[in-house]
């Protein structure tokens, strides 16, 4: 049996805050390309984990997203104004089609909020299970 391997990259930088008193997506400035040298037989599982605190009255979503096929790979539940999250864990199905991208977390808000909120992301983390 192999040896699995738990490796976490940080996505975010404690307490960032982005505007949620427009519509829109503002992206969190920091992206990661998972390494080519990670075969698809070596990348078994991977997670985002989230710390948030969601504006007042804004709705909207955190997104994991892959900006090199312009895609959303996962996001949260819909938040509709004043929620918060010590450790959300979202589930990434086949990591493997994400080689080779770069990826990175935003804020998809879809109601705006009061003006002056914001959304603060408190961390962001990505950890990739591999082995052999």
């Amino acid at each position: 049996m192999g040896v699995l391997t738990v490796g976490t990259v940080e996505l975010a930088v404690h307490d960032d805050r982005y505007v949620a008193d427009a519509i829109g997506t503002p992206e969190v400035p920091k992206r990661y390309v998972i390494p080519s040298a990670l075969t698809p037989l070596m990348l078994k599982s991977g997670k985002l984990v989230l710390s948030y605190v969601w504006a007042a009255t804004a709705d909207g979503t955190i997104q994991f997203y892959d900006y090199t096929a312009g895609a959303v790979i996962v996001e949260t539940s819909t938040k509709t104004g004043g929620e918060s999250s010590v450790r959300e864990e979202l589930s990434i199905i086949n990591p493997d089609k994400h080689i080779g991208h770069e990826l990175g977390v935003r804020v998809n808000v879809t109601v705006a909020g009061a003006a002056g909120e914001t959304v603060r992301i408190r961390g962001a983390t990505l950890e990739l299970i591999t082995g052999m």
